[in-house]
């Protein structure tokens, strides 16, 4: 997931470049190889198809496992039962 982007051009380059913000939090540059920015500009539409986030996959019971971690520390002692048994209760049914 990229949370910031922008083509730029520095005084001392012929070349346009990319600088953007990936999902870590870190600032990445890349040349474009583009003096032209209509050009850069195609390199960057595909750089951001590139870098699109992919929907992560996960099991439910992987799932289950974070939800009880979470639920464990903000619930009352109670509800976080009722949830843990509940989900118990859904895994044990055939």
């Amino acid at each position: 997931m990229l949370t910031s982007i922008a083509l730029f051009k520095p005084s001392r380059s012929r070349n346009w470049y990319i600088q953007y913000t990936n999902a870590e939090g870190i600032r990445k540059q890349k040349s474009t190889g583009c003096s032209i920015r209509r050009d850069a500009l195609k390199v960057l539409t595909e750089l951001k198809e590139t870098l699109k986030e992919k929907p992560r996959i996960i099991m439910f019971s992987k799932l289950t496992e974070q939800f009880l971690e979470y639920a464990g520390n903000i619930y009352p002692s109670k509800t976080f039962e009722v949830y843990k048994a509940s989900l118990k209760d859904f895994f044990d049914f055939k």
